[in-house]
């Protein structure tokens, strides 16, 4: 009885190996259809705007939130320099104007 469980689970491992090789291989043919083709390169282009777009969004959001008091940047409690009148300086110092 024990012989026939080993081989079973020895099937099982041979299976999990070409299901891993299979996706490894397609996850590949992906990549280099993404990196090596003028279509990917665009792509790559678009997904990176994109990416930017957001992340500048986002920073405004906080900036936003932070001058409205939403949000409070325990970082800058002991550097404050405004008054309540004034908003607090932007959240990513040194990357907006």
């Amino acid at each position: 009885m024990e012989s026939i469980d080993r081989n079973n689970h020895n099937v099982d491992r041979e299976g999990d190996f070409y299901k891993g090789l299979f996706f490894g291989l397609l996850l590949g043919v992906g990549l280099v259809w993404f990196l090596g083709t003028k279509e990917g390169e665009k792509i790559k282009k678009q997904l990176a705007d994109k990416g930017e777009e957001f992340v500048d969004r986002a920073r405004e959001s906080i900036d936003k939130a932070l001058s409205e008091g939403f949000i409070e940047d325990e970082s800058l409690q002991s550097e404050r320099s405004h008054t309540p009148d004034q908003p607090p300086p932007p959240f990513f110092e040194g990357e907006h104007p």
